[in-house]
């Protein structure tokens, strides 16, 4: 038995390993998502392993979703090749009880992985176009605190930041993690304004203020410079149709 086995027609192969599968036929969730992506996740680690897939496989299984999650690293190549690629995008969960048994789950909730860098074009650009599909509805992130930092400690801007604030505004030109996804958030505004969440779920304090206060400051630099309008700083600020949290 392999992670990788259909484990719809060879559930026999996961029973005999005390394993729990998925509820849903993953090719019919990885084509949703494909078409109407509603889920875009930064951060491959262990806590998306732990949690957001999780939480994804639940509504998967019950019907309430039916598009799984976009990963997104921008950072690890090898994570998306070796962790992901590797095992089709599935894992293990492995919970001790009390009693000292286990639960075992296998989860796909993982639809696709991408390594969003200018070394993989056809990555980026299916990124662009999942953020500029009106149907995505959330964007989560777990990249660790040292993430969000855009200043250092005498409060001066990085100078990867200072050199993605004077950059045109292309995903390729960016060098940091918050002025990709400021990047992202500003072809979603090119490709008709539609509404999106855009969460923080990093385990530190007032992570949702540091996510906003980066965002608004790389967006703020790049309409003094010229490259956007107060019509996207509006988009991203007010709250209205973008929500930073």
């Amino acid at each position: 038995m392999k992670l990788t086995d259909n484990y719809l027609t060879h559930s026999e192969l996961f029973a005999q390993q005390a394993i729990t599968i998925p509820k849903y036929d993953t090719s019919l969730i990885r084509q949703h998502t494909l078409d109407n992506p509603e889920w875009v996740h930064f951060g491959g680690g262990n806590l998306y392993r732990c949690f957001h897939t999780q939480v994804a496989q639940e509504l998967l299984n019950s019907g309430d979703m039916t598009a799984g999650i976009v990963l997104v690293e921008t950072f690890g190549k090898d994570m998306i090749d070796d962790l992901y690629h590797r095992f089709d995008n599935r894992s293990l969960t492995v919970v001790m009880k009390a009693d000292g048994t286990f639960d075992r789950e296998l989860v796909a909730s993982t639809a696709e992985s991408l390594f969003a860098h200018a070394s993989r074009p056809e990555d980026v650009a299916r990124l662009r176009t999942v953020f500029q599909n009106s149907s995505l509805k959330l964007v989560t992130i777990t990249i660790t605190e040292k993430g969000y930092a855009i200043k250092d400690s005498s409060g001066k801007l990085l100078p990867k930041v200072v050199a993605d604030t004077q950059a045109v505004v292309k995903f390729e030109n960016m060098q940091h993690t918050m002025s990709q996804l400021a990047c992202l958030l500003y072809e979603r505004f090119i490709g008709g304004a539609s509404p999106l969440a855009v969460v923080s779920t990093d385990n530190f304090s007032h992570n949702g203020d540091r996510l906003k206060a980066a965002i608004l400051e790389i967006a703020d630099s790049w309409q003094t410079a010229g490259y956007v309008t107060q019509a996207f700083i509006d988009y991203v600020k007010l709250g209205d149709k973008v929500s930073l949290t």
